[in-house]
């Protein structure tokens, strides 16, 4: 025979169990419904600005393109639009080599009669003076560089391109995010197709 105070004590604990069971239930019920209600027009504004995004990007992109321009093989376009070729171009009047130039991170020097890379020089034993042409810290190239920016129009679409990308883009993200943390919180109407989302 079972002894009774076994199923007393199993009695007990089942209905302790239900008991903590039921409470538990309550209080996810009482949570749920202190969490607000998904709105209608949210899917409808994060779907609104996900396409705002992509025409953002598709127009960036066609920005990109245009602004893109090649030029023909062995040749350098200035920032004025004068087409050269790389073999006229003077470091002292164009600053450092491009790139595209075979001697591209490097100067010419006379005594030597051979071409250095910039990057040996060591500018912390030389005078501003000393630094040879072709080199970014040449003084002459430094002023030429200054007085560019002085007199450069600061509302040039060029100028003003990257920084409205940027802000654009920036902004957009933000505001989806904002808009995803708000439907991942709240929960939707009873009604609602996207009840499963819950």
């Amino acid at each position: 025979m079972v002894d009774e105070s076994v199923l007393a004590e199993s009695a007990i604990k089942s209905e302790e169990s239900d008991k903590i069971k039921t409470s538990t239930e309550n209080t996810k019920d009482a949570k749920k419904e202190d969490i607000p209600i998904r709105p209608r027009k949210l899917r409808g504004e994060l779907l609104c600005q996900y396409n705002i995004l992509a025409v953002a990007l598709l127009i960036f992109i066609g920005i990109y393109f245009s602004l893109k321009k090649n030029v023909a093989e062995g040749t350098y376009e200035l920032r004025d639009g004068q087409v050269i070729k790389l073999g006229d171009f003077d470091p002292a009047k164009h600053g450092p080599f491009p790139r595209c130039h075979e001697h591209h991170g490097e100067h010419y020097d006379a005594k030597t009669d051979s071409w250095v890379q910039n990057s040996e020089i060591d500018l912390d034993s030389m005078n501003a003076e000393e630094i040879p042409v072709g080199h970014p810290q040449n003084k002459d190239w430094q002023k030429i560089v200054e007085k560019r920016l002085n007199e450069q129009d600061i509302l040039n679409w060029k100028i003003i391109q990257p920084s409205l990308h940027t802000i654009t883009m920036a902004t957009l993200c933000v505001l989806i995010g904002c808009k995803h943390a708000v439907w991942m919180y709240v929960r939707p109407h009873e009604s609602d197709e996207d009840k499963h989302t819950e």
